[in-house]
């Protein structure tokens, strides 16, 4: 049986993420490390992502634009939940 070293078995872990910008007036963010089991502990925040799921749940906007508008206008709807 192979032995994992510390390092290995720490990144095995983790996932690298480096961020893209598409527009030329973006934020600029360095890459960064997220943990694979990173997991909502929060209640609001669960109750929130239920009710955006179920918000756009059946709809297919056609274009990005309508989709960031159908997720924008269910995460209002939601906020006060």
């Amino acid at each position: 049986m192979a032995r994992k070293s510390a390092i290995s078995a720490v990144m095995a872990s983790q996932i690298p993420v480096v961020p893209t910008c598409r527009k030329p007036s973006c934020i600029k963010q360095p890459p960064y490390i997220r943990s694979k089991h990173t997991i909502a502990t929060s209640s609001r925040l669960i109750s929130f992502r239920s009710c955006v799921a179920t918000a756009l749940a059946g709809k297919s906007p056609g274009n990005q634009a309508a989709v960031r508008t159908a997720f924008a206008a269910a995460a209002k709807s939601c906020s006060g939940k």
